[in-house]
Formats: C-alpha cells, structure tokens, sequence
C-alpha cells in the first residue's frame, strides 16, 4: 500500500470516530424504581414491534433504552440463579421449566409488563423485586422447594 492511497483510509477513519454518532457511548440508564423500568421496556416492545414490521428507522434513544431494559433484566435473572433471593434464604429460585426450555427476551418483557399492568401500586417499589414477583407469578421462577416436590 503506498502512502497516497493510505490517505483515504485515514481520513474515513477520522470521519467515522469524529462523527457524533460513531466513537462515542451512549448511556445505559438504570432504573430504580418499576415504573423507571417500566418506560425502559416500552422501548423495547416498541423496538421488538418495529424490528417484526421491518423497520429499519429507530432512534438510537430507544435502542438505548430497550437494550436497558434487558440489561437489567439479564441483570435479575442472572443474580437470582447465583445467590438465594427474598425474605426466605433458605428458599432458593430457579428457572422454571417450560415447553421449549427456553425464555425469550420477549417472555421477559411481557410478564414483567402484564404484572405492573395489574399491580400499579407497585410502580414507586424497587424494580428488581418487581421483577421477581412478576417472574414468580408468570411460572418463569418457581422456587427450588416447590420444584423439588
């Protein structure tokens, strides 16, 4: 490669780590509270929505914060499966089984939102328990002693 044609190739690079869009993170936002995660998962049923319709114009606000959302999902889940969980320590959660063993991002999402759907008191509570509880009522954790019997 001689050093004339090296030159485009630098200067795209420039351009490219310049831009405001490339080269620089973009915040992951961690809720607090369930209606803080809340807002962060409507991000991601929208996101999901459009991906399915084949758009392919999202803002990266909303990319931002639907992959929040699983984050801190992800984030429960796998806390969960490493340490014992609630009021009870000797009880310990684990990952139902299902049809497919499997549970999607999706799956998440939807008995999380479906369970603040029902229990809107709960919006100013501490969005991991809000998720365990909405985990345990949708079948996707069932604690280890009633697994065991």
């Amino acid at each position: 490669m001689t050093n004339k044609s090296a030159v485009p190739l630098v200067v795209l690079t420039l351009l490219l780590i310049s831009h405001p869009g490339f080269g620089q993170a973009k915040a992951i936002v961690t809720p607090t509270t369930a209606a803080d995660l809340r807002q962060l998962c409507k991000s991601f049923e929208y996101v999901a929505l459009s991906v399915d319709l084949g758009k392919k114009d999202l803002s990266m606000a909303d990319l931002v914060s639907a992959q929040s959302c699983i984050n801190f999902i992800v984030g429960v889940v796998q806390t969960v499966a490493s340490m014992d969980v609630g009021y009870y320590p000797d009880v310990k959660i684990s990952q139902a089984k299902t049809k497919t063993d499997s549970v999607t991002f999706r799956n998440m999402v939807k008995a999380y939102m479906n369970y603040l759907d029902g229990h809107s008191e709960l919006e100013q509570n501490g969005a991991v328990a809000v998720v365990v509880a909405s985990f345990l009522q949708a079948g996707l954790f069932v604690p280890k002693h009633w697994a065991d019997k």
